[in-house]
C-alpha cells in the first residue's frame, strides 16, 4: 500500500473556543486541522492534527522532495 494523496485542511470557528465545564480540551483557540490520507488500495483516513494549524497547512502543502521515490 502506498500513500497517494495527504490534505490538510484548516477549520475556522469564527470565534476563540470556550472550555465546557469538566472538559480537558485547550482553550483560546479558533483554527482546527483535519488531515485527510488516501492510499492506492482506496483507504481513505482522517485525523485532527495536535499542531498549529496554519503551519500544518503550508507543511503538508509544500512540494514533494521525491525522497525514496522509485521511478
Amino acid at each position: 500500500m502506498k500513500i497517494t494523496n495527504v490534505e490538510c485542511m484548516v477549520l475556522d470557528g469564527k470565534e476563540d473556543y470556550i472550555d465546557p465545564i469538566g472538559n480537558k480540551e485547550p482553550t483560546g483557540h479558533r483554527y482546527i486541522s483535519l488531515i485527510k490520507i488516501e492510499t492506492d488500495e482506496g483507504i481513505t483516513g482522517w485525523s485532527d492534527i495536535l499542531t498549529q494549524p496554519l503551519i500544518a497547512n503550508t507543511i503538508s502543502n509544500l512540494p514533494s522532495s521525491k525522497c525514496g521515490a522509485k521511478g
